[in-house]
Formats: C-alpha cells, structure tokens, sequence
C-alpha cells in the first residue's frame, strides 16, 4: 500500500489547464445529455398526443415502453462518451476535441480501445455514476428491472466516489481521476510544450526500437 501511494505522488506531473477540463466536461455533459435523451422524448411522443415538455424521466412511459426507451437511451450514451473516442476521435469527445484535450495511456501513448472503455464505460457511467445525467438513466433503469430504489442509493454511492476523483484530480500533479487510475489513462493538453516534447522522445524511442528490430 505504501509502495503504491509512493508511485501515485511520484507520477509524472501534467501540464492541463482545470479551466479547459472543466468546459470540456461541461460541453460533453450537456452533448451526451440531448442526445441520449432523444429516445426518451421520442417514446413519449408517440404515445401522448399533446405534449409539451416532456420530463427525463422514465417513469413517464408504461413498463416496457420506459425499458425498451431506457435501455437505448444508455446505449446512445455510451455510443457518445465511449465509442466516439475509441473509434471516432481517437481519445477525444466533441468537448475534448474542442478543447484540445485528449485521453491517452499513462504512459503518454495512444490510449488503447480497452482502456477506453474501461475509463468511459466502467469507472465514469458505472462506478462513478454520478458524472454524466446518463448515469441517471442506468439508476432508473435498475429501479424499474428491481423494484427498489437502486437510483438514490446508487446515486450517493456515486457521489461520494465521484467527490474522491475530484479531490485526486485537485491535489495529484499528475491531475489524474480516479477513472484515470482504473483504466491507467491521463488526460492531457495537446498544446501542452511538456506534452509535445513528451511525444517527441516517445518518436524517437520508437524509430531507434525500429532500427534494431530491423538490423
């Protein structure tokens, strides 16, 4: 245990702007909240014919109508947080692209397709649950399969979990979240001077690597 808290401060520090990282955040909260909503509203739609403002919630549709809804509503969320930067963007959402900020390994490599959704799936929308409004939906939807109140205990748990990422994230000179550690990723600024010089070595470690594979 102490061997690892020793690694953990020892960690490579990180050049990332908080301010950047807080509106990447906020733009991919509100993205994956739209669209992961549109099947919810969707569903709703079709079944009332006057509808005005339409509650995210899925204990406004009928049993199966909230399962079905609910269901692709969580797949669209992790098309959005975890497929896109797995196989889109490598390392990036919209709001990461946007601001120049991507996920990589902890090694300052491109992060691996398991690792992202390790970090996306996993430890943000499961473990942390309460990041992401679509987290909501994966607490509704084990209320309604259970028949107990699975989203408020849940979404404590979730809080609590999610307030340890932060504080890591705040005192870590690495600016590394619990997520981060789970699935061995940093999140870094492209336009970070220690991030391209990082990438240089990195090249240049893998051209020597290439050389001697060949010779």
């Amino acid at each position: 245990m102490k061997k690892l808290l020793g690694k953990i401060r020892n960690d490579q520090a990180n050049e990332l702007s908080m301010v950047k990282r807080l509106v990447s955040y906020g733009l991919d909260w509100y993205v994956g909240a739209m669209i992961a909503s549109l099947p919810i509203i969707i569903t709703y739609m079709f079944r009332n014919d006057e509808v005005g403002i339409v509650p995210m919630s899925l204990s406004v549709l009928s049993t199966p109508d909230s399962l079905s809804a609910g269901g692709v509503s969580f797949l669209v969320a992790i098309g959005y947080y975890a497929l896109v930067p797995a196989l889109v963007w490598p390392g990036q959402t919209l709001g990461k692209k946007m601001l120049k900020l991507k996920i990589v390994s902890n090694d300052y490599r491109q992060a691996r397709i398991r690792q992202i959704f390790n970090r996306q799936i996993l430890a943000i929308l499961i473990v942390e649950g309460s990041v992401y409004s679509s987290s909501n939906i994966l607490h509704q939807l084990l209320t309604i399969l259970f028949k107990v109140n699975i989203a408020g205990v849940y979404g404590y748990l979730g809080l609590g979990v999610t307030g340890i990422s932060i504080g890591l994230v705040l005192i870590l000179k690495s600016k590394r979240a619990l997520h981060d550690f789970i699935a061995g990723t940093r999140v870094v600024d492209l336009g970070a001077i220690s991030y391209q010089n990082i990438q240089k070595k990195i090249k240049k470690t893998d051209r020597k690597q290439l050389r001697f594979s060949k010779g």
